[in-house]
């Protein structure tokens, strides 16, 4: 990786280093080699400037995308979690929830099996909507 370009990279440099010497010596533009090469060096710029306009095009849709599927994974995952039904415990706990005196504990003494059961599905849609 870096170890095999490293020399490239040191050549690079040096060649540039003398390059800007050179040019501060010399002082004369080395960027500019003729006034004809100006029309070409525009030419060039705006050709970049459209291919760039295209690709931040393709970057906004694949975001797009991106951002629908993870929108409806919340979605998916939001509408499991509230939709799924439980047992006599969950229902009592959607009946009751906020009135004087029915508390979590209360609520756990009604739990049956399909309470479980929905608890785990519930885990399991979260478990699989983090893995996507």
């Amino acid at each position: 990786a870096l170890s095999s370009c490293w020399h490239k990279v040191c050549w690079n440099f040096a060649l540039v280093a003398v390059a800007y010497g050179l040019e501060c010596l010399v002082e004369e533009n080395f960027g500019v080699a003729f006034d004809h090469s100006k029309p070409v060096g525009h030419t060039l710029s705006f050709l970049l400037v459209f291919r760039a306009n295209s690709s931040y095009g393709r970057y906004w849709q694949g975001r797009n995308c991106i951002a629908g599927f993870f929108a409806n994974i919340r979605d998916l995952a939001f509408l499991s979690c509230t939709l799924f039904r439980g047992g006599h415990g969950q229902y009592m706990w959607t009946r009751c929830n906020g009135q004087d005196g029915f508390s979590l504990q209360r609520k756990r003494r009604f739990e049956d099996l399909d309470d479980a059961a929905t608890s785990e599905a519930r885990a399991d849609i979260v478990r699989w909507c983090l893995a996507l």
